[in-house]
């Protein structure tokens, strides 16, 4: 990879003075077709991207590459040409790839990276911590909320002056498991736990208890029990027999007997993996040989975990074990620790898109959109808008006013946005539950419209700022015409039209032929004597000019089991047909299935037999769309004629194989 990456740099350089020619001199053409003038630079850019290999480039290669993109120029000047770009599944195609294509350039670089950094670091380690959770609604009003955090301040005041961590958990936390764990949440790495909670445990130091800490559940007071180098992840497959919450002693001795039993076949080699799909009560990883998905700590119960971190190489088994949900037996597959950050990193980027830590290189982002794009706000006509609710706001029935004097709320880049279109998107806001003062639904309500103006602009404006993601955008465009257009002329066509299909099969059958193949015939009965006297009468027929027909015509015309006859062809490899060389008199011996005896008689071995469509539609489909695609091509260059600017193609060459 890094040679590639090396590799393109190089190029990029070597030509660079190319591409800035062609842009000093207004993007000197290098083709023309039709009436669109394709410059170097373009060719140039497609080229590196698509031709990253280790080998010499020569003007061949060059001239060769030059031929495919100006077929493929050509296709997508005929898809607009058909106006392809102006339907609704198009446009629509296009704007989802362009939505994700964007996603990447909707955050701020820098603080994007600082949390890459900030993850992978993270990932080295496993913490254990502790909790107490005084919950939050997302109905409280600001008052409420401060009386909350006076509570979580006076509950960590009970733990510094010296009352056991779990005792005031059990007293006081409004988390549901603390009865069952004393608010300890075992060991768990990034990504696991919300990022506030997440960031106050890494900044604590073993044995030290955090100030309040807000999350979307509420304020949580966190005490760090722990910090260890990673256990990584570990991939196992297990074998589990339920026990029911309620079970009484008969059944709990029923389920320990019945996995003691399964051990056993364990113990004697059996295949653990169709044991498990045969015995174990786990639904979801019995139908795959009781093999669960990569985890680390953190993420199964600790009884599981332990035993599955305990392992001290692939391959190994526990003995059974019982956790709440019942009794296992496990075998690990693999593990794996933290990898180098490279090695890390498309996985990090992943999961921070899926995390809320995101949204903060995404605010991060939007702070520099305003500072950068002249961002004005009225706050004075906003707050007008808090006259024009009423009650009914509650209820998700407020009514959007027209507002006569429509007055500008924010500004950014001389693109203006007013209190009318702020009021419909309240009309829309008001849907989820709101709460609080006119003055603060109106002010949290603008926050988030202002937001998402702001994240729109960005995206609209986005070919303008990044050149790549601009012919990234193109490239799709173009791709998903190529597509359309290719399956208009060529591929649904060659698929469709049986006639045409029909006609190229019957001009070109000579083409498609079977190699060597045996023609063998299959004869059977369900009494062996009656196959017998067949056998013999079979092995003599030639002699007497007999034909298998005439053979089996005579044996079926007494009352004892009919002998029947088959014709089958093989190739000579069909395993049907093995040895077929070494049968005596052309005839395999006997053999018996089932009741029914049967033998097989070769009649013929052929080289070069026409196929027939059935037997090769598959490539016949395929090169009926090369001619198509052939011919299609042949038409385009007619309709739209190629110029080739030799001088610059001179130059783009010389740029390529310069050493």
């Amino acid at each position: 990879m890094m040679r590639l990456i090396s590799r393109f740099i190089i190029f990029a350089s070597i030509f660079g003075a190319v591409i800035a020619n062609a842009q000093q001199k207004n993007e000197q053409t290098l083709i023309t077709i039709g009436n669109e003038n394709i410059p170097a630079s373009e060719f140039i850019r497609i080229y590196l991207k698509n031709n990253q290999e280790t080998k010499p480039i020569d003007s061949k290669s060059v001239e060769d590459y030059l031929n495919l993109f100006i077929n493929f120029k050509l296709k997508v000047a005929d898809a607009l040409n058909s106006k392809l770009d102006t339907s609704k599944s198009f446009r629509n195609e296009l704007a989802g790839y362009r939505q994700q294509l964007a996603r990447p350039y909707m955050v701020d670089k820098e603080t994007e990276q600082n949390l890459i950094n900030e993850a992978y670091e993270r990932m080295k380690y496993d913490v254990n911590a502790s909790h107490i959770l005084i919950a939050v609604s997302e109905q409280a009003t600001p008052s409420d909320t401060l009386k909350l955090y006076e509570k979580a301040i006076a509950i960590r005041n009970r733990i510094i002056a010296g009352e056991p961590f779990e005792v005031v958990a059990r007293a006081t936390s409004d988390d549901h498991s603390v009865n069952n764990n004393n608010g300890t949440l075992g060991y768990f790495t990034a990504f696991q736990m919300v990022y506030p909670f997440e960031s106050a445990v890494f900044k604590l130091k073993v044995g030290e208890l955090s100030m309040p800490v807000r999350t979307r559940f509420g304020y949580h007071i966190i005490k760090l029990n722990d910090k260890r180098l990673t256990k990584g992840q570990v991939k196992v497959a297990h074998i589990m027999i339920a026990v029911p919450k309620e079970a009484n002693p008969e059944q709990q001795a029923q389920s320990k007997n019945k996995i003691q039993e399964i051990y056993k076949q364990v113990l004697n080699n059996e295949d653990f993996g169709k044991l498990a799909t045969q015995f174990s009560q786990d639904p979801g990883s019995s139908k795959n040989n009781g093999e669960l998905p990569w985890f680390g700590t953190g993420n199964l119960v600790p009884e599981f975990e332990n035993v599955a971190f305990g392992f001290d190489h692939d391959g190994q088994i526990s003995e059974p074990f019982q956790t709440a949900y019942g009794w296992h037996i496990v075998k690990r597959i693999d593990r794996k620790v933290v990898g180098s950050f490279d090695e890390m990193l498309p996985e990090i980027k992943k999961r921070l898109s899926a995390d809320m830590r995101n949204a903060i290189s995404i605010e991060k982002m939007l702070v520099k959109i305003k500072k950068d794009n002249n961002f004005k706000e009225d706050t004075l006509n906003l707050f007008q808008i808090v006259f024009l609710l009423d009650s009914s706001i509650y209820k998700g029935k407020w009514q959007t006013p027209v507002i006569k004097e429509n007055n500008t709320l924010y500004s950014i880049s001389n693109q203006k946005y007013d209190q009318q279109e702020f009021c419909n998107f309240l009309a829309q806001y008001q849907q989820k539950p709101v709460s609080g003062s006119f003055l603060s639904i109106v002010k949290r309500a603008f926050g988030e419209w202002v937001s998402k103006g702001l994240y729109n602009y960005q995206e609209s404006i986005l070919e303008q700022q990044y050149p790549d993601f601009k012919n990234l955008v193109q490239e799709y465009h173009d791709g998903i015409l190529l597509f359309n257009i290719s399956d208009i002329n060529v591929w649904s066509k060659a698929s469709n039209d049986s006639t045409g299909l029909m006609k190229f099969y019957q001009d070109k059958k000579e083409n498609y032929r079977w190699g060597e193949r045996v023609h063998y015939a299959i004869y059977t009965c369900a009494d062996e004597k009656q196959l017998a006297k067949a056998n013999k009468m079979v092995a003599a027929r030639k002699l007497k000019g007999f034909k298998p027909e005439d053979i089996v015509n005579k044996l079926n015309k007494g009352k004892l089991p009919q002998v029947k006859l088959k014709y089958q062809v093989a190739n000579i490899d069909d395993k049907d047909i093995a040895g077929y060389k070494s049968w005596v008199n052309s005839l395999s011996t006997v053999s018996s299935n089932d009741g029914i005896s049967s033998f097989k008689e070769l009649i013929d071995v052929t080289t070069g037999d026409i196929k027939d469509l059935a037997d090769c539609k598959g490539q016949a489909i395929s090169d009926y769309q090369q001619l198509l695609e052939d011919e299609w091509l042949k038409s385009l260059h007619e309709r739209y004629p190629t110029v080739i600017n030799q001088d610059i193609l001179k130059q783009v060459i010389e740029g390529f194989v310069k050493k």
